[in-house]
């Protein structure tokens, strides 16, 4: 039995020293993986005029000003075109074309751009997410320009006669509406008290 450990033994003489390289290949993978997928955020209002400031991206991933152009740094992003982009002198993240947050994200009270920013030599890959707020640049809108109501002077007094509101494509705080009647002797308008509209718009 001695004799047969001996020679199972001679047989595989690397075993120990191949289960370290690929343990300490495997502590390598894991941390460039670590340094590649931290996540670097920014914020930008819509409709920022092209060359707008967004982020100093090469200093907040530690690359080196120098290195950009030789290691190839470019940015992608997802459908979104070139939206966003860097100048490779100053590694400065710059607004490159029009943002519109409604046009990106409809009424979502979350609106972001993901970018993949791509380094070679040797290969790394980070991860960048841009807000983007929104600003009170759409018009309440009303889905026609005139209603006729029909009432019998026999109603009686605070009769009440739903009326459609408007909407106003922006969000939060931007997309709060205010009603107002002009003077009338007859008639009055009870609006609703919060953005949720529990009360219905009505002419009273």
């Amino acid at each position: 039995m001695i004799g047969r450990k001996s020679q199972q033994f001679e047989m595989y003489p690397n075993l120990g020293d191949l289960g370290n390289r690929q343990l300490l290949l495997f502590f390598i993978i894991l941390s460039i993986w670590k340094t590649a997928s931290g996540q670097v955020r920014y914020s930008v209002l819509e409709e920022a005029k092209h060359g707008t400031f967004v982020g100093r991206i090469a200093q907040d991933l530690g690359l080196e000003l120098q290195e950009l152009v030789p290691r190839l740094f470019r940015v992608a992003s997802k459908d979104l075109g070139d939206l966003l982009e860097v100048n490779l002198q100053n590694g400065i993240l710059f607004v490159n074309s029009r943002i519109d947050r409604e046009e990106l994200c409809g009424r979502s009270a979350e609106c972001s751009i993901h970018l993949e920013v791509i380094v070679d030599q040797p290969l790394q890959v980070f991860h960048v997410e841009v807000e983007v707020k929104d600003i009170n640049d759409n018009p309440p809108v009303f889905q026609g320009t005139q209603k006729n109501l029909f009432i019998a002077e026999s109603r009686p007094l605070d009769s009440r006669f739903p009326l459609e509101g408007a909407s106003d494509a922006d969000i939060g705080e931007n997309g709060l509406l205010t009603y107002r009647l002009s003077s009338s002797e007859y008639f009055s308008l009870e609006v609703p008290t919060t953005d949720q509209q529990v009360k219905p718009l009505s002419l009273v």
